[in-house]
């Protein structure tokens, strides 16, 4: 097979994952979800999902979370936002005991508390201060911490 033939195979992998995602976040749109309100000088968001976790040890990485995002035009849509995760970040299950962030799973309902402070890429990445996982809408959070 010529190199533009498994280049052509590649790009349409990556449409297809970007359309799977896009399905799967309008379908949450009707979901509840929150969205993003200040307190004083931190941020938070209820009832956000989980996309994606990601890794590095029991206490580091990050989560991909969507929330939703009201205009003004009365239109609701998702977005959203990459949170680090590191060993200053509180994480808590719904028996509001401490677990660790490997215990945290893709479809997950969170609470989450952040810096104000993101960077301007796709999607946005801030810090992670606290992250309450909520005991519906997702796999229920076991009373196992790993910390």
């Amino acid at each position: 097979m010529s190199l533009h033939g498994r280049t052509s195979r590649f790009f349409s992998h990556i449409m297809i994952k970007k359309t799977i995602l896009s399905l799967k976040r309008l379908d949450m749109a009707t979901d509840n979800l929150g969205s993003i309100v200040s307190l004083g000088n931190v941020l938070r968001i209820d009832n956000a999902v989980i996309d994606e976790v990601f890794f590095s040890n029991n206490n580091t990485g990050y989560i991909l979370i969507s929330y939703s995002v009201p205009w003004q035009s009365g239109i609701t849509t998702t977005d959203q936002l990459q949170l680090n995760v590191n060993n200053n970040t509180v994480i808590l299950n719904s028996f509001r005991l401490p677990i660790c962030l490997c215990d945290l799973r893709e479809g997950m309902r969170v609470d989450v508390t952040f810096s104000p402070r993101m960077t301007r890429s796709i999607p946005p990445q801030i810090t992670a201060i606290s992250i309450f996982a909520l005991p519906w809408g997702g796999p229920w959070c076991n009373a196992n911490t790993c910390r």
